[in-house]
C-alpha cells in the first residue's frame, strides 16, 4: 500500500505510536466527518425528498439525528480504518483520512437514507469508505502529473477557450418548431434550474415531429406524477410543457438535432416510455431523475449523444451499477460516491458526487461542474 501513498505520508509510524492510538486518532476524525456531514445531508436529503425548502420546525430534529446517527457509525467506521493504516502513514494520516472520507461518505449516506432508507444509506457509507481512501492515496501521484504536464495542459486550456469562443460565434441553427417538416425531427433541449442551481444543474427534455401526426411533442421526466399534458407514465409527460417553457432558471436551449432513421429511433423509444424502468421514481440527486431518461430513451434508440456534465442523473445505473454511455462508444461504472466514464466520444471522466470533471478529446473540450468548455460536438 505505501508505494500509493504520496511521499510525505508513506513513512512508517513512530515506534512509540500503539495501535491503540491510531484507533483513537480514525475514531476521533471519523466521529468528527460523520457529525457535520450527517447534519448536513439529513437536512437537504429532506429538502430533495420533499421538493421543497426545510421547514424550520424540521431542521433542528433532522441535524441532530443525523448528527448523531452518521458520527457514531463514521466513528466507528474510523477507528478501525485508523487501526488499518496507522502502522503504515501514522497517527496524522490515520486521523484525517478517515475525517475526510467519513464527510464525504456520511454526507452521501444521510442524502440516500432520508430519501430511499437506512439501508440504501449503509451501502452508500460503506462504499466511501472503500472508495475514498483509494482516491486519497492515488492523489499524491495525480497531483504530481499534472503539475508535470502544466505546460500541456494550459495549451489545452487555451484551445479549449478558443473553441467554446467560436461556438459562441458559430451558433448551430435548427429545426423551428413552427414549421412542419416532411420527415420526422427530433431535438434534444435543456433548461437551466431556478436560481444558483442552474450553474449546477439542467434539466434535458425531447421535442420531436412525426409528419403521421403532424404535431410537435414535448417529453419530460417531471418530479411529480400524472400532471397533465397530452399522456403521462408515471412521472414521464408528453406535451406537459411547451416548446419554449423553461423550469425556472430561464428559456429552454436546443442542443442536437437528428433527422431521418435516427429520429425514427428516438421516435419509437420514447413511444416505449411506459417500459422505462424507473417511471415511478424520482430523486433530484443522485437520480434517477430527469436527465436519466433522456439518457435512457438514447441508449435504447442506439443513437450517440454525450449529455452536458451538469445533466445530473445521466450517469445513473442504479445505487450501483455499470454499463455503456449514451454515446454508446464508451463505457462507465458509477456510485453516487465516485464513477469513471470512459469512451471515444466520451474522453475520460471522472464523478465525484456525480459531478463530473474530465476531458474529451474528439472534438477537445474540458468537461466541469459548470459545463462543457470546448468546440461544439
Amino acid at each position: 500500500m505505501s508505494t500509493l501513498l504520496p511521499r510525505a505520508e508513506a513513512q512508517a509510524a513512530p515506534p512509540h505510536e500503539s495501535g491503540r492510538s491510531h484507533a483513537l486518532a480514525g475514531a476521533r476524525g471519523g466521529a468528527l466527518g460523520g457529525l457535520l456531514a450527517g447534519a448536513l445531508g439529513a437536512v437537504f436529503g429532506r429538502c430533495i425528498q420533499d421538493i421543497a425548502p426545510p421547514s424550520p420546525s424540521t431542521i433542528v430534529p433532522d441535524a441532530l439525528e443525523g448528527a448523531v446517527t452518521w458520527g457514531l457509525v463514521a466513528g466507528a467506521a474510523g477507528a478501525l480504518a485508523g487501526w488499518v493504516i496507522g502502522p503504515r502513514c501514522g497517527r496524522r494520516t490515520a486521523s484525517t483520512w478517515p475525517c475526510r472520507a467519513a464527510f464525504w461518505s456520511s454526507l452521501v449516506a444521510s442524502v440516500e437514507a432520508a430519501q430511499v432508507g437506512a439501508a440504501s444509506g449503509a451501502r452508500a457509507f460503506v462504499l466511501g469508505m472503500v472508495l475514498l481512501p483509494v482516491l486519497f492515496a492515488t492523489w499524491g501521484w495525480v497531483r504530481r502529473g499534472l503539475w508535470k504536464a502544466r505546460w500541456l495542459l494550459l495549451g489545452w486550456l487555451g484551445l479549449c477557450l478558443v473553441g467554446e469562443a467560436y461556438s459562441r460565434l458559430r451558433p448551430k441553427s435548427f429545426t423551428p418548431t413552427s414549421s412542419r417538416p416532411g420527415e420526422p425531427v427530433v431535438q434534444l433541449g435543456y433548461s437551466p434550474l431556478p436560481t444558483a442551481l442552474g450553474y449546477l444543474a439542467v434539466h434535458y427534455h425531447f421535442l420531436t415531429f412525426d409528419p403521421a401526426d403532424g404535431e410537435w411533442h414535448r417529453w419530460d421526466l417531471w418530479q411529480y406524477r400524472a400532471q397533465g399534458g397530452s399522456a403521462h407514465w408515471d412521472h414521464v409527460h408528453r406535451d406537459l410543457l411547451s416548446s419554449q417553457t423553461g423550469v425556472g432558471g430561464g428559456p429552454p436551449r436546443i442542443e442536437r438535432e437528428w433527422r431521418g432513421e435516427e429520429a425514427r429511433a428516438i421516435l419509437r423509444a420514447l413511444a416505449r416510455s411506459a417500459e422505462y424502468p424507473y417511471r415511478k421514481n424520482y430523486l433530484a440527486w443522485p437520480g434517477p431523475n430527469s436527465n436519466t431518461y433522456p439518457a435512457w430513451v438514447l441508449r435504447e434508440a442506439g443513437v450517440s449523444a454525450d449529455l452536458d456534465p451538469r445533466a445530473l442523473g445521466r450517469d445513473y445505473h442504479g445505487r450501483v451499477g455499470a454499463g455503456r454511455t449514451t454515446t454508446a462508444t464508451g463505457v462507465q461504472a458509477e456510485s453516487a460516491v465516485l464513477g469513471v466514464k470512459v469512451g471515444l466520444e466520451d474522453g475520460v471522466e471522472l464523478h465525484f458526487l456525480c459531478f463530473t470533471f474530465g476531458i474529451d478529446v474528439c472534438p477537445p473540450a474540458i468537461k466541469t461542474p459548470l459545463g462543457r468548455v470546448g468546440f461544439p460536438e
